[in-house]
């Protein structure tokens, strides 16, 4: 493990308040998170972010990573779709081109309302 800069410190607890504020805002808790694996900001304490992901948040890398993933594929759709409402909606949009993601959210919200 190494040491934290005081200017990652910050950022860590920066990205950290985000995660605890908002288990339920998935795109900035995804987007927190892929900035803590990114930056390795998990190192004074964690050797690996799998690590940090279990002992700081209780889940395992592979959930952090599905969350990175939704919020990821948030931000690739084109502008002016409507924005997915939940992780597991934005997952099943993943995998595809942003105009197919923004075509199938269409179809599901208009097979919604007929």
């Amino acid at each position: 493990m190494s040491d934290l800069a005081p200017v990652e410190r910050t950022r860590l607890a920066t990205e950290e308040a985000v995660i605890e504020r908002g288990l339920h805002t998935f795109v900035q808790v995804g987007k927190a998170l892929a900035a803590i694996r990114d930056q390795r900001l998990y190192r004074a304490e964690h050797e690996t972010f799998e690590a940090y992901c279990k002992s700081r948040w209780g889940f395992t890398d592979r959930r952090a990573r599905q969350m990175i993933d939704a919020a990821e594929t948030v931000d690739s759709l084109p502008t002016g779709t409507t924005v997915p409402v939940t992780e597991s909606q934005a997952r099943a949009l993943s995998g595809l081109d942003p105009e197919q993601a923004a075509v199938r959210k269409r179809s599901r919200r208009s097979a919604r309302l007929n």
